[in-house]
């Protein structure tokens, strides 16, 4: 996990969480990541539930269980600060022209968003790549989140 895992210690230390507390959710967001073979910054929610839907499936305690779940929710909210898959979306002009060019509407791009497999800074500062499918085929969405607002603004889409 390299610097997220700084991240996360800095942030935990910073709330005055129990040492014993701060090695079990580091352990958790590690084993999340060697499963799910995605760096932390850069997993999404569908990745997140099917690791913890499969520990579910393992048997694990509802304690052990919460404790998993405590430590990715810690992970996102608390080090990524990345809440934004449920706000508001808004779409940017470019994305309405592409609509007719590439043969999409809004739904084909909210069923996008909702299947990413996964997402990435932008070389555009401020700006994320959502990586998702539109049937069987790859596509990319440049989003621009604004936090004072609590917007999610698509800027474009397109087939990788």
């Amino acid at each position: 996990m390299g610097a997220m895992r700084e991240a996360m210690l800095r942030e935990m230390a910073l709330r005055g969480l129990a040492a014993r507390t701060q090695r079990s959710y580091v352990g958790w967001m590690a084993r999340l990541v060697a499963a799910t073979r995605v760096p932390a910054d850069e997993l999404l929610e569908s990745k997140v539930r099917t690791y913890l839907a499969d520990l579910s499936r393992r048997g694990l305690s509802s304690s052990t269980l919460n404790q998993a779940i405590s430590a990715v929710r810690f992970f996102f909210d608390g080090v990524l600060h990345r809440d934004w898959w449920d706000w508001e979306l808004e779409f940017g002009p470019h994305v309405y022209k592409r609509m007719d060019d590439r043969g999409f509407n809004e739904l084909d791009l909210r069923a996008m968003l909702e299947a990413a497999t996964r997402y990435r800074k932008d070389v555009a500062p401020g700006r994320w790549v959502i990586e998702a499918k539109r049937g069987r085929h790859p596509w990319e969405l440049i989003v621009e989140p604004d936090e004072s607002l609590r917007i999610l603004v698509v800027i474009t889409a397109y087939a990788v």
